[in-house]
């Protein structure tokens, strides 16, 4: 018979395969043995430790655990390259073993009640397989609220502390060991024994009441100290609650000396181990104490850490936002925090979290700051783009795009890199620093490849690339026309504003999730509205079906400044993360107050940013434009010998200037001017030679009519200030000449 044992016994039973610490009845050499010499003595335990990653409960390639140090009956001993380990010469019995793994790595104790062993036998070498995990206090979250926020003695307190499953997978047994440290003014709780089953994700109240003891007067609280894992008894590395509570009691009103004494709070930051991969996530605890007698009220914390993203939500009502939370004297709260890393430099990342409450001193301290290693890990991208000439969502012969430029952004730290395809359509990124991309494509042709959602689109870690698919087809204004309609030409602040879009899809395909994504740019105020079914998700629009939607708003307070609202909105699918939006535009006048413009033109010959007398331009005619593209003439004036010109009496609101002869605006001046009742505008403007622009007015006016709404006058716009006048007399600002919706 053979001395080799293929299987180990708990002192009370075998234990599974999903067991921290497990045995295996088949043979460990595909992971165990490399076939060398075997040594002199037989072992009495050769084992394998491995990181159980990917959570199978099986040893997979890459999981081996290196340098691990394992103990067994005061021997020790540390793992190879392959995590494998082994003792001789060890006593025969039952030997409970103790694991110090790298990386943060548990091995944990799964045997209900106690310890896992190994059971020793003279000539028998027992085999062991090691399943280490993460420890249980990143895969549970433990808080705890109490039914007040201070006790006088005697009196019981109601705990209620919520669990939560933080982990991909299901975890049986979460029990409750408090007070460790035995001190005499704990709380001492009772859970139930066998343990919390919670799913992954799960989150469940367990409520408990305890008295609370007579030390916790002469100390002025009660602590509640409390560790949650499965064998609670025997894994250290569980979720750790610690709360503590004011205590007042005694002989008449006596009270826990200092409780005159303001708040005054104390932080401490406690990360979940000391290194991190930059593609790790970041778990870590922020304790807040109070050391004064009164409380905290309003607590609140600003993020402003760049270097971990940790979301506003966790912080809960202490969010910056939020409404704030009261920490009582005495009292500990313990704030748990988690998220990936995005940036850190010289190998640390820095934790910055700043604080406020009701009263707090100026000189008490308002911020602290952590810091922990990073090491930077890489990895590889991998990818192909072709064009979807059929749409039928898939690649197929002929699509593939070559010498498409691939452009990605992304990493820990933040980096750019480009590439370009072959002519199968593939692309490659190697050695790049792991995190979360996302990816940008230029293809020949106008094919463009759209974006779904605003959430990064690849990851890349160590080990397996990751890899894209992109998908080209024809640009969303091609295939979608839009029209925008205001029900009136002119409103009242106040008033009900209704919107009409008509949308019709002009392809042979579907369009799915249709939205509008307004005020994208910063021209005109746009109304306000609720868009229905524009919002996110979007609507649907069969291969060329029509359909209408109808809005409505509130004319806002702001659209007296500018004598007119607008809608100015972009529509298609995913519209904010995709550019070839197809515009619907329309705008209507609020009657407001007048103002004056004025210009004075110039060629600014010498570069001296001057208009010198030589460089005057008189005789020069300029139209008062409503819109640059899609509005109408308000008035037109001529330069008189110094080169000014002056619109009068003009609606509130902006316009644009458009000059008529072989002159064009120099630099990025697009000839925006405002008319404001708040004082005069006086515009000094440049231009230089070049070809007149198209005549205003060419296009659809929507029913309106363009050009010769105004006097065509001389040096000064002499009949505008009366028609101005008459137009805001009758509710008519400048934004009834030339109206016109857009049509896209």
């Amino acid at each position: 018979m053979s001395s080799r044992s293929r299987l180990a016994v708990l002192k009370s039973g075998a234990v599974a395969v999903v067991a921290g610490l497990s045995f295996s009845t088949a043979s460990v050499t595909a992971f165990a043995q490399d076939g060398s010499t075997p040594p002199s003595a037989e072992p009495s335990v050769s084992g394998v430790v491995y990181a159980d990653k990917n959570g199978n409960g099986q040893q997979d390639p890459g999981e081996a655990v290196k340098d691990g140090v394992v103990t067994v009956a005061q021997a020790k001993t540390t793992t190879d390259a392959d995590g494998r380990f082994s003792f001789t010469g060890l006593a025969p019995g039952d030997h409970v073993p103790s694991y110090e793994l790298p990386d943060g790595w548990v091995a944990h104790h799964v045997h209900a009640g106690g310890p896992d062993r190994i059971s020793v036998t003279a000539g028998v070498t027992a085999e062991v397989v090691v399943r280490a995990e993460r420890p249980y206090s990143e895969q549970i979250k433990a808080t705890a609220t109490l039914d007040r926020d201070s006790y006088e003695h005697p009196a019981s307190a109601t705990v209620a502390v919520e669990l939560t499953n933080t982990a991909d997978r299901r975890i049986d047994g979460i029990q409750a060991v408090c007070d460790r440290a035995k001190a005499g003014n704990a709380l001492d709780l009772e859970f139930d024994a066998a343990g919390q089953a919670l799913a992954a994700g799960e989150r469940r109240t367990v409520k408990s009441t305890a008295k609370i003891p007579r030390e916790a007067v002469s100390a002025g609280k009660f602590t509640l100290d409390c560790e949650f894992a499965p064998n609670a008894a025997w894994n250290r590395d569980g979720a750790r609650l610690h709360v503590e509570k004011q205590v007042t009691g005694g002989v008449g009103p006596t009270r826990v000396p200092g409780d005159h004494e303001p708040a005054s709070l104390e932080y401490e930051v406690k990360f979940d181990k000391p290194r991190y991969e930059s593609h790790e996530t970041v778990r870590a605890e922020l304790v807040v104490t109070n050391t004064g007698g009164k409380p905290a009220e309003g607590f609140r914390v600003d993020n402003g850490t760049y270097d971990v993203d940790i979301a506003d939500a966790q912080w809960g009502d202490a969010d910056r936002h939020g409404p704030g939370v009261r920490i009582a004297g005495g009292e500990s709260r313990t704030f748990s925090l988690s998220g990936r890393i995005r940036h850190f430099t010289g190998g640390k990342l820095q934790l910055w979290l700043y604080f406020n409450y009701s009263g707090m001193p100026s000189d008490h301290p308002s911020h602290v700051n952590a810091s922990a290693e990073v090491v930077q890990t890489y990895g590889d991208l991998t990818g192909v783009v072709y064009v979807d000439r059929n749409h039928n969502r898939q690649q197929d012969p002929g699509e593939a795009a070559r010498d498409a430029v691939v452009e990605i952004n992304g990493g820990v730290p933040h980096g750019y890199f480009k590439t370009g395809t072959d002519a199968e359509g593939r692309y490659e990124f190697e050695n790049i620093p792991s995190g979360d991309y996302t990816a940008g494509y230029t293809l020949d042709g106008g094919w463009v490849v759209h974006r779904e959602s605003g959430e990064p689109q690849v990851r890349v870690l160590p080990g397996t690339p990751g890899r894209l698919t992109a998908r080209a087809e024809r640009p969303y204004t091609e295939a979608l026309k839009v029209t925008t309609v205001l029900d009136r030409p002119v409103y009242a602040v106040g008033d009900d504003v209704r919107i009409t879009v008509t949308l019709t899809n002009k392809a042979t395909y579907a369009l799915t999730n249709v939205q509008a994504g307004c005020a994208r740019y910063e021209n005109t105020w746009p109304v306000q509205a609720n868009w229905g079914e524009l919002h996110e998700p979007g609507l649907t629009l069969a291969a060329g079906e029509t359909k209408t939607v109808v809005v409505s708003a509130k004319v806002p307070e702001e659209a007296h400044r500018t004598s007119k609202v607008a809608v100015h909105c972009g529509f298609a699918p995913w519209v904010r993360w995709n550019e070839d939006v197809v515009v619907g535009y329309d705008w209507a006048s609020v009657p407001g107050g007048t103002g004056t413009v004025r210009a004075q033109f110039a060629h600014d010959e010498n570069r001296d940013l001057r208009a010198d007398p030589g460089e005057l331009l008189p005789g020069v005619r300029v139209r008062l434009m409503t819109e640059p593209e899609y509005g109408g003439v308000v008035a037109e004036a001529v330069t008189n010998a110094e080169g000014v010109l002056i619109y009068d009496r003009v609606p509130a609101g902006t316009y644009w200037l458009q000059v008529d002869g072989p002159w064009r605006f120099e630099g990025g001046y697009t000839g925006e001017v405002r008319a404001s009742p708040e004082g005069d505008a006086f515009h000094l403007v440049f231009v230089v030679p070049g070809a007149p622009p198209a005549l205003p007015g060419t296009g659809d006016t929507g029913g309106h009519e363009g050009g010769g709404a105004l006097a065509r006058t001389g040096a000064s716009v002499l009949g505008l200030g009366l028609i101005g006048a008459l137009l805001v007399a009758f509710g008519l600002g400048a934004g009834v000449i030339g109206r016109r919706p857009r049509t896209t």
